[in-house]
């Protein structure tokens, strides 16, 4: 009699064991789709700064760049059609996202530059805010990733990083259209200045890594230090200090360009080593 009570204990010990371990697993996949979705916002996110830095030159007279505005819309539209059927789209910021980038396609020949960087910011900033609140509400943070205690960094900090340098490079946009830089402008860009400058001393040194990665998270940080502090050193010389300007606009994006690429890179490999994370606890 007690071998089958001691048989039955066993096998509600072991069905229970196999349901946590199906629980784990499901929580894992979660965490590994919302990573998926994750990437996809910061695709867009990246597609909408550089749309705000060639809307700009558009508006001031730069038709060269209409093709390249349109591609980037056809690659939004995917994405964003992508993310329809996610549960992302349950988020109200998404809703928002929606209608009012598609509210901003339609009039936004109708705008002042000025204008059509408040819109696109705007958009921005929800999309940030969003893509924050994807990771917390499917456990992306330091509690549930302590092996990158600064993961919340990646949904924050870097990505805040990224769009002031996004930002620079469209108020650079049309200072080296205009041949200009207004009072306000100058204001605007010495701001910029000011985070990129303690973004760089502060969050980006700080972001940790797994062991096996040092040298090549290094290497990246170095690199992103590098490209950002050559860009500000652009920004002040000639643009902000220059009485003549004379980069030319498609040369001062590639420029500010190459930096947020060196901080996505960064993100990029934050993402790869979260991913193996989640990978090998299932």
């Amino acid at each position: 009699m007690m071998f089958y009570v001691l048989l039955g204990v066993l096998g509600v010990a072991v069905l229970l064991a196999v349901r946590v371990k199906r629980n784990k697993q499901k929580h894992y996949q979660k965490q590994l789709n919302a990573v998926v979705y994750i990437k996809s916002l910061k695709t867009i996110i990246t597609l909408v700064q550089q749309h705000r830095g060639l809307s700009v030159a558009r508006l001031q007279g730069e038709e060269s760049v209409l093709n390249t505005l349109n591609d980037i819309k056809r690659v939004i539209a995917t994405q964003i059609a992508d993310l329809s059927n996610t549960p992302v789209a349950n988020n109200e910021r998404w809703d928002s996202f929606c209608d009012h980038w598609s509210r901003l396609q339609i009039v936004i020949d109708e705008f002042s530059p000025e204008h059509n960087f408040d819109q696109h910011t705007s958009v921005i900033k929800n999309l940030i805010y969003l893509l924050e609140d994807t990771a917390e509400n499917f456990s992306l943070t330091a509690k549930h990733v302590p092996q990158l205690e600064t993961v919340g960094y990646l949904w924050r900090e870097l990505i805040f990083l990224a769009e002031t340098i996004g930002q620079s490079r469209a108020i650079g946009v049309a200072v080296t259209t205009e041949k200009k830089c207004s009072h306000v402008n100058e204001i605007k860009l010495n701001f910029l200045i000011q985070n990129m400058q303690s973004a760089t001393k502060t969050s980006l040194k700080e972001l940790t890594c797994l062991t096996q990665e040092k040298i090549m998270h290094q290497q990246l940080i170095d690199d992103a230090t590098d490209k950002i502090n050559k860009l500000i050193t652009v920004i002040h010389e000639e643009l902000i200090t220059s009485p003549t300007i004379s980069i030319a606009n498609t040369d001062y994006f590639e420029l500010a360009t190459s930096s947020i690429t060196a901080v996505n890179h960064v993100f990029d490999h934050q993402i790869k080593q979260l991913e193996k994370i989640i990978n090998d606890k299932k």
